[in-house]
């Protein structure tokens, strides 16, 4: 062929091949004359490990040097000679097991020269242990070729970086979401990354040699690292425990690859076709997945549909080129890091979807449930307002039958001073009638309590100002004593319950009318009643400024052993009596 063409399509159809899983020497096939003249673009013999053999022969009809570059279309290609057809010795060799490459392009390539006005031809070796055995040659000026290179790889980083972006995108909203899906794709994306920098040819120029050795001696890891990963991806995002058929067959996948990785990565057993195989139905599998959870009325699988559906065509086209069946993928290396960007833009829009389905299933159940709040409200309320109109009632019907067992007690106890009058009167005995007159002024203190509580339409406590004073009034009306000159001040701003009011109506009674009686020689003085309260402690005062009395002869009558009985036990307080300056009774205890 004419070196002079510059072509972006292979030159294999000018070419002649041998393939043969003997490594056969060069001089070996040329004297058995081996080559046949090949009919396709590429050679494509997928992955197995045999030798393939290209002749090349160039002529050049112009009056200066012509060099050129063999471009091959695979960087996966572990060995590559370059043969002299004069002396059968290796111009040139590509090893990516055993040496660095010297080349810096993303392509390996071989550069050859024909003299002026001449013919030359090239023996070329090619064979791969690990990977797949998938290329075409192309023939290009090498300034040309580099340029060309230059482009390219400044395109496969921008879309590797798009890619990249997407996967530190997902890892960040996994660690603001804790939503495992998110951590299982950048894990996905990363292997993908880690997978295509190697096939685009990044790491075999870029990386260390030891690194490269190792990297292309586990193309088998590598695939797996794609399965597993997609497959965990798809359990949680698809939310498969859900439908336990398809969440069976996934961990099966994930099961039977962690076994092949672990078989036939051992170089004795190594086979790659295995594991692509698997691969292939994964791919088929995962797709029908979607499809199906979308079905069952995930509708975020709607969008893992579109995004793997997309990556699913350029996931089938490279396991035909591994497999050996297709060659398309030859002519746009790019496909599958295209698509995958493709993919991870589709599935971040599903991550935004799932928000607003979340968002929108929350709204609905806010609203559902603050209708439910609002009709549960509405009851409760109604059933509160009869409740309350019941109770009201109750305590209507409750304050009426107190209000009238008052009335009764009260009449009842103007029944009793009523009959210890008459009492009174039939009787002769002065004694008798002072007794009895005593007994009536006590009761009447009772009664008081209860006139009180009937009208004021309080059932429960009693106004002690209020009380006391009327109390007093009685008391000085009822003996006559209003026409003396005798002061009395009450200082009671206070409420208490009834029974307790009964006892300080009692002790009152008792003190003032001896104060009244005994207290005030000339018919002058003052009485002073002060009644306080400090939280719980009530403090009872009753003083006048009479001439006093002896505490020893008094402890002895009937009116004090009432009031002590009344003070200590009753009320279960406490009783001082001072006689300097008057008397001056303290009484002090809790409610």
């Amino acid at each position: 062929m004419n070196i002079d063409i510059n072509s972006n399509k292979s030159i294999l159809k000018e070419s002649y091949v041998y393939i043969t899983a003997k490594n056969s020497s060069i001089k070996e096939i040329v004297e058995k004359n081996l080559f046949k003249l090949y009919s396709n673009s590429y050679i494509n013999i997928g992955a197995s490990k045999e030798y393939v053999w290209i002749k090349l022969k160039f002529f050049n009809s112009s009056n200066k040097t012509a060099s050129r570059v063999l471009l091959f279309t695979s960087s996966l290609l572990e060995q590559i000679e370059l043969f002299d057809a004069e002396n059968f010795k290796v111009i040139e060799e590509i090893d990516l097991v055993h040496k660095r490459v010297a080349y810096k392009t993303l392509l390996p390539y071989l550069n050859i020269k024909v003299e002026p006005n001449s013919t030359k031809t090239y023996y070329i070796k090619v064979h791969s242990f690990y990977t797949p055995v998938g290329f075409g040659i192309k023939l290009q000026k090498k300034d040309e070729f580099l340029y060309k290179d230059k482009k390219e790889q400044l395109i496969s980083v921008l879309l590797i970086g798009i890619v990249l972006a997407f996967m530190l995108y997902s890892l960040f909203i996994f660690f603001y979401t804790k939503d495992k899906s998110y951590i299982f794709y950048s894990l996905y994306l990363l292997a993908l990354i880690y997978q295509q920098i190697t096939y685009l040819g990044f790491t075999q120029i870029y990386f260390p040699f030891s690194f490269v050795s190792l990297d292309i001696s586990i193309p088998i890891f590598k695939v797996a690292l794609l399965i597993i990963t997609s497959s965990l991806f798809a359990i949680h995002f698809l939310k498969i425990e859900r439908i336990p058929l398809l969440y069976k067959i996934y961990k099966f996948f994930i099961i039977i690859t962690l076994i092949e990785v672990a078989i036939f990565s051992i170089p004795k057993f190594h086979n790659i076709d295995i594991i692509v195989v698997t691969g292939a139905f994964f791919i088929i599998f995962n797709l029908l997945a979607g499809i199906i959870a979308y079905l069952k009325g995930y509708k975020q699988a709607r969008l893992f549909v579109v995004g793997f559906g997309i990556v699913f065509i350029s996931y089938f086209v490279m396991i035909s080129n591994a497999l050996g069946f297709s060659s398309i993928l030859q002519d746009f290396r790019n496909m599958l890091i295209y698509s995958t960007a493709f993919e991870a833009l589709v599935l971040t829009l599903a991550f935004v979807d799932r928000y607003l389905i979340l968002k929108a299933q929350k709204d609905k159940t806010d609203t559902k449930l603050f209708k439910e709040i609002k009709n549960r409200a509405s009851i409760v309320e109604e059933q509160v307002i009869l409740k309350t109109q019941k109770l009201n009632r109750a305590v209507e019907t409750q304050k009426l039958l107190i209000k009238e067992i008052h009335h009764r007690v009260k009449n009842n106890l103007q029944i009793i001073v009523s009959l210890l009058r008459m009492q009174k009167d039939e009787t002769k005995n002065q004694e008798t009638q002072d007794r009895l007159e005593k007994l009536e002024y006590r009761i009447k203190a009772i009664e008081k309590t209860y006139n009180l509580l009937i009208v004021k339409d309080n059932i429960e406590n009693v106004d002690m100002q209020e009380y006391i004073e009327s109390l007093l009034l009685d008391i000085s009306q009822s003996y006559n004593f209003d026409r003396y000159s005798i002061d009395t001040k009450v200082d009671a701003d206070i409420t208490m319950p009834l029974k307790q009011a009964v006892y300080i109506g009692l002790i009152i009674n008792e003190l003032a009318t001896n104060s009244y009686k005994y207290a005030f020689a000339d018919k002058n003085g003052e009485i002073r009643v002060t009644f306080t309260k400090d939280s719980d402690n009530y403090t009872l005062i009753v003083q006048d400024n009479g001439k006093g009395f002896n505490t020893q002869k008094e402890s002895l009558s009937l009116g004090s052993k009432l009031i002590e009985t009344l003070a200590l036990k009753q009320l279960d307080g406490s009783l001082n009596v001072y006689t300097d300056n008057g008397v001056k009774y303290i009484i002090r205890f809790k409610i």
